[in-house]
Formats: C-alpha cells, sequence, structure tokens
C-alpha cells in the first residue's frame, strides 16, 4: 500500500473554524506510519509501516491530512454554539434524545414545546470512523485511546465559559461525558429570575397569573425550572426529574502516551477496537451546559459578556508507538 510522503501538523482549530494552520512537508527516509488521529472539531497525524486512519463519516475518501472544522460539519454555515441542556444523565450513558434551550419566564416545564426543529443547531456534533490499515493494506484490530483533549474557552477575560462546555464521546456501548477542571455532579433545574425583575420567578409570574387580579398573596411560590418528564414519572407527571449531570474530567478520559511512545492498556478509557472489515465509528457532541454557575457570584443566568466567545474542542484518537510492530 503506497502511503503519502506528506506530513501534515496542525493546531487545535476552534468552533469557529480556523482550520489547519501551518503545514511542513519532505520525504521520509523511513517507511511513513500514522498512529494517531486528532480531532479537533478534528486531524491525523503521521518505521513500522501501518497507520491508523480518520475520515468525517460524511466522507467518502480516506483522509491522509488532519481533519478541520470544514471537513466536520463544512455543510454547516452557523459555526456558533449555544448554552443549551440535555438534562441529568450519568457522565457513562448515552447522550439523550434532545436538546432543550431556553427557558422562558414563567414556564417551569422545559420539556413542553422547548425542543425546537432547529435544535442541532445549537450544538455541534459529528462522526468520524477510523480504521488500522498494515502494511500489506489490511485491515487489523488495534485498541484506540484518545491521548489528548482540549476544551477551553480562549478568553482571559470577564464572560470565560470553560467551565460550561461539555464533550460527549459515544462509540458502541462506550459513553463518556467530559466537562473541564473538576468532576461535576450537578442539578439540571433551579430557580431562576428570567424575567429580570431582581428576584427569583413566582407562580405570580406564570401564565395563569397573568394579571393582576390573578396574582396570589405574597410569599407566592417560587418556580422550579427543569424537567418534569410524564414519561419518566407517570404517576406523578408534575415530579421534578431531579437526576444529576455527572461528567468525566479530562484526566480520567485521556490515556497518554508513555515515555517509550506507548500506550498501557486501560479497559476504562478504552473507546474501541478497529474492526477488520467497516470502520469503527465515534460520535463526538459539543455544547455549552446552560446549567453550569458561571460568573462572580455563580449563577445559571449569564451575562452578555459571554457572548461572542471562541472556544476549542479537540481530540487526538491513538493507537501509541509500535502497535504494527506488536
Amino acid at each position: 500500500m503506497k502511503f503519502n510522503k506528506k506530513l501534515v501538523v496542525t493546531s487545535l482549530s476552534t468552533v469557529l473554524g480556523l482550520g489547519i494552520v501551518g503545514s511542513i512537508s519532505g520525504t521520509f527516509a523511513w517507511y511513513q506510519y500514522s498512529t494517531r488521529a486528532s480531532a479537533s472539531i478534528i486531524g491525523v497525524s503521521s518505521a513500522e509501516a501501518g497507520m491508523l486512519q480518520i475520515k468525517a463519516s460524511t466522507a467518502s475518501t480516506w483522509a491522509d491530512k488532519d481533519l478541520a472544522t470544514d471537513d466536520l460539519i463544512g455543510t454547516r454555515t452557523d459555526r456558533k454554539i449555544y448554552p443549551v441542556t440535555f438534562g441529568g444523565f450519568a457522565k457513562n450513558e448515552a447522550l439523550p434524545a434532545k436538546a432543550y434551550k431556553n427557558p422562558e419566564a414563567g414556564e417551569e416545564k422545559m420539556n413542553i414545546e422547548k425542543n425546537e426543529a432547529s435544535a442541532a443547531k445549537q450544538y455541534i456534533q459529528y462522526t468520524v470512523n477510523l480504521r488500522a490499515v498494515n502494511a500489506a493494506g489490511s485491515l487489523v484490530e488495534k485498541d484506540v485511546y484518545i491521548s489528548d483533549l482540549v476544551l477551553t474557552d480562549t478568553s482571559t477575560s470577564v464572560g470565560n465559559v470553560t467551565n460550561a462546555l461539555r464533550m460527549h464521546i459515544a462509540c458502541g456501548s462506550k459513553y463518556f461525558l467530559v466537562a473541564p477542571g473538576d468532576a461535576r455532579d450537578m442539578d439540571c433545574h433551579g430557580k431562576l429570575d428570567l424575567n429580570g425583575d431582581g428576584a427569583l420567578d413566582t407562580i405570580n409570574d406564570t401564565e395563569d397569573h397573568r394579571f393582576e387580579w390573578d396574582k396570589v398573596a405574597e410569599p407566592a411560590e417560587k418556580l422550579e425550572y427543569g424537567f418534569y418528564n410524564e414519561a419518566a414519572n407517570p404517576s406523578d407527571p408534575e415530579e421534578l426529574d431531579e437526576t444529576k449531570q455527572t461528567t468525566y474530567t479530562t484526566d480520567e478520559v485521556v490515556n497518554g502516551r508513555g515515555s517509550d511512545g506507548k500506550i498501557a492498556h486501560n479497559d476504562d478509557k478504552l473507546i474501541g477496537t478497529t474492526p477488520t472489515t467497516g470502520s469503527l465509528n465515534v460520535t463526538v457532541t459539543i455544547w455549552l451546559e446552560g446549567w453550569e454557575l458561571l460568573g462572580t457570584t455563580p449563577s445559571a443566568i449569564w451575562d452578555a459578556a459571554t457572548i461572542g466567545k471562541t472556544v476549542r474542542a479537540g481530540l487526538v484518537f491513538d493507537i501509541g508507538a509500535g502497535a504494527f510492530s506488536a
């Protein structure tokens, strides 16, 4: 099998699409090989003869270059992401089917008419295919790990949204929900001041209490915004779903290379194994978690300073040096 003689080096691109910012090319005396495929919202860095290859699921051919934002979501014109929530779920579970945005003042149930047809535009989601090819051109089984993962807001100014970034990685029956910094054990519900009157919203702010003659005497009951899921609680559809969202830290997911370049086997961090037919398919979802508390006085009500931030989300798929000599 003929391998490309060009080595492409990329920086981690951003959600706003910086893409490939530099490259080095040349001829090498050794057989070219690649055991890393980096995803930077993704890429391939490129001896033994063999390659860990990557392509966007929408592409027809396998890439011998890094995949950047345009390769992954090239047909999407809006590269922005907005605060949404998938609700509470465990860090090792599948991503819920729907994301919800913009809880509305006075409507405490986030699951009523809140999942819009354009919801996919509120967050980033892509699927990549991975396969390992040996010198003979045959597909071989190789364990795939993530050797690097980045989730950050590039700004150091007021309104940094790093802590709100989430990355969900799904491969077969393996799931990883990752947050930057410390692990989260977070409520996806709460009392909010959505009408901006300086006080937490109450029952008097709901549609049933719109006019002054409908209002109840103070102290009125404060509203708890969140998920009231009739399917999950058929006996009491008004019951608040208090399932917490839990997350892995980056360190709990990343399985880096040792000093010899190899990666030690770790079942807990194994993403999957490349097959001898077809490919290993990985779906990555990136969003801003609306229930994350931000600001100097932590709150789920974000201020205007969080708008227009450039965020970076990248990961490197890796089988380690020496993978094709084993």
